[in-house]
């Protein structure tokens, strides 16, 4: 029985070794990745800082600017015109109401001469 025992302990120390051997190793896959990662992130950092200094980036963001500006404009252009078309049926009202009488002065004389069948002259 203590033989079996001693070789079930042998066993789990090969399995512990085994085990501890793929730890290492995985340990250094892992130490070989983060500094592969590190790497790469330099690199795009390097090529992002390079990239922000060409002409194609400034363009682009003078591209985006003048975007915004333009529908700035065509807002303001939209609230004018509007304010204009409010400021005409504002003015074409007020400028009804004094010519309403000559209207129905005029429209009561066009009818009293087509009953009585006279010809319509100017009034004006």
């Amino acid at each position: 029985m203590q033989s079996e025992c001693e070789h079930r302990v042998e066993l789990e120390r090969v399995k512990y070794t085994a085990l501890k051997e793929q730890h290492s190793v995985l340990e250094k896959r892992l130490t070989t990745a983060n500094v592969a990662l590190a790497n790469l992130e330099k690199q795009f950092c390097a090529y992002k800082s390079e990239h922000c200094k060409t002409s194609e980036a400034e363009l682009t963001g003078q591209v985006m600017l003048l975007k915004q500006q333009c529908n700035d404009l065509k807002r303001n252009c939209e609230k004018a015109l509007r304010m204009k078309t409010d400021y005409k049926v504002q003015v074409c009202l007020e400028n009804a109401i004094p010519l309403l009488p000559l209207f129905f002065t005029i429209s009561i004389y066009v009818y009293i001469c087509i009953y009585s069948r006279q010809s319509v002259q100017c009034i004006v």
